[in-house]
């Protein structure tokens, strides 16, 4: 299976990664739990998350698909 990654995708990627080492920084550093910017760079994590989970199930579907036609080639030989 070829993954085949824009540059959106890159950018998207990069962005997620990049605000998940912040939160991880802010956490281990001075600031405590309930500070406002954990919180909201928390907030702003959840959508990407999310976006991320749909992209995720998005390709096994279509690679379960593909799977699937193989199957169906394979067997008509």
């Amino acid at each position: 299976m070829k993954i085949i990654c824009t540059n959106a995708d890159i950018l998207f990627y990069f962005i997620f990664i990049f605000l998940t080492i912040v939160l991880l920084v802010l956490k281990i550093s001075k600031y405590k739990r309930n500070s406002k910017a954990v919180k909201v760079i928390k907030y702003i994590l959840a959508i990407p998350v999310v976006i991320l989970n749909m992209l995720i199930f998005d390709d096994l579907n279509i690679s379960l698909q593909l799977f699937k036609d193989e199957n169906k080639t394979d067997n008509k030989k």
